[in-house]
C-alpha cells in the first residue's frame, strides 16, 4: 500500500484528484464553471475556496492556510485560478480530469450506466482506427458513430449466430 504522502505529491504533480477534479498549486479543489461551446472546453476556477474556509485537499509543506502567497488572491483575478481544460492541457499531454465532477446531477445525467458498459464499444472503435474521429463537426461524427455501431451490432450478431449453429450441428 502507498503511503499517503506519496500520494499527495502525485496529486499535486499531475494536477487533478482522485476523482478527476483540478486543484491548485496549494491543494485546494476547483469548482466547475461551465462549458465553452465555442472554444470546446470546460473551466474551473478556485473562486478564493483558500479564503472561503475550504479545507485543501492535498497539504503543502511549508505552506501557511490560506495560503498568503497565491499569486491568484489580488484584485486582478476576481475568480481566482481559472482553468480551461479541453483535449489536452498547454504543454500538449492528453488529459485525465474530468469534464464534469463526478456525482453531480450533469454527471449522473450522462454516466448512469455502468462504465464497463460501453468498454467493449470503445475498444472496438479504436481496433477501428476511430477512438479519433476524423471528421469535425456533430452531423458527420454522429453519422460515423451510427455507422459503427451498426457495424459493431452486425458483425455481433453474425459471430452469434456461427456459434449457435456449431453448437447446434455438434450436439
Amino acid at each position: 500500500m502507498q503511503s499517503d504522502e506519496g500520494l499527495q505529491d502525485r496529486l499535486l504533480i499531475r494536477g487533478y484528484d482522485d476523482k478527476g477534479r483540478p486543484i491548485c498549486p496549494y491543494g485546494y479543489a476547483l469548482k466547475a464553471n461551465g462549458f465553452d461551446f465555442d472554444r470546446r472546453r470546460h473551466k474551473w476556477l478556485c473562486a478564493h475556496s483558500c479564503r472561503n474556509g475550504a479545507t485543501p485537499l492535498v497539504h503543502v509543506e511549508g505552506t501557511t492556510y490560506p495560503p498568503e502567497e497565491c499569486p491568484y488572491l489580488g484584485t486582478d483575478h476576481p475568480h481566482g485560478q481559472i482553468v480551461n481544460v479541453g483535449e489536452r492541457f498547454k504543454n500538449n499531454s492528453i488529459r485525465l480530469v474530468r469534464d464534469l465532477p463526478v456525482g453531480t446531477l450533469a454527471w449522473r445525467r450522462l454516466y448512469h450506466r455502468a462504465r464497463n458498459a460501453v468498454e467493449g464499444r470503445n475498444a472496438t472503435f479504436q481496433a477501428c482506427g476511430l477512438k479519433r474521429l476524423p471528421f469535425y463537426g456533430n452531423p458527420r461524427n454522429k453519422a460515423l458513430v451510427f455507422q459503427a455501431d451498426v457495424w459493431l451490432n452486425l458483425s455481433t450478431m453474425a459471430r452469434l449466430v456461427l456459434e449457435a449453429t456449431a453448437a447446434t450441428s455438434s450436439t
